[in-house]
């Protein structure tokens, strides 16, 4: 009697084993896509992004998904590097990044605006650092938006104001954001 009951449970134990392998595989692939909401990014943690053109940061509107500017956020900024190897820019304790949206034209005369949305690991939600001493200028990396830079348009100290994605132009202190630790 205890061999065949031996072996009703070899079967239950393969198909339990079956099930589980996919499910594990699959739970590491969704953690490789998803953006840390810890505050600890592997290239820069806990960051303030100062425009140096108007003294406003970088924030996510407090009534959107809106890339905007304000006097003084006290929201902070990690990055880190995807399973490609790109950079990903998230607003810290969220799974929001910075996302360049090339169609979506939110100002006259500029080609694009950015966002903060939910982290999808995909083109528009990659970016490269352009490094001048103390400054960042934060270029996308998106294949359709010709690599242009975060912008504060107007160079305005007007808080809400929406960033505005711009080609880059050295020296422009409306691109670069100072990193404020």
């Amino acid at each position: 009697m205890r061999r065949i009951r031996n072996l009703v449970l070899l079967p239950s134990l393969a198909a339990l084993v079956a099930v589980s392998l996919p499910a594990a595989a699959m739970a590491k692939a969704t953690a490789a896509h998803q953006a840390p909401a810890s505050c600890g990014g592997t290239v820069f943690h806990g960051i303030k992004l100062q425009n140096i053109a108007a003294d406003n940061y970088m924030a996510e509107s407090v009534s959107s998904d809106d890339l905007v500017l304000y006097h003084n956020s006290g929201q902070y900024w990690d990055g880190f590097r995807d399973h490609s190897g790109h950079l990903i820019i998230y607003r810290c304790g969220t799974h929001d990044v910075l996302t360049d949206k090339p169609d979506a034209k939110c100002l006259k005369g500029y080609a694009g605006c950015a966002y903060v949305t939910p982290y999808k690991d995909s083109s528009d939600q990659w970016w490269s650092r352009i490094i001048t001493g103390s400054s960042w200028a934060l270029e996308t990396i998106h294949s359709t938006s010709n690599n242009y830079v975060l912008n504060d348009p107007q160079s305005t100290k007007v808080q809400g104001t929406h960033v505005v994605m711009d080609p880059y132009a050295v020296g422009r202190t409306n691109e670069e954001f100072r990193v404020v630790g």
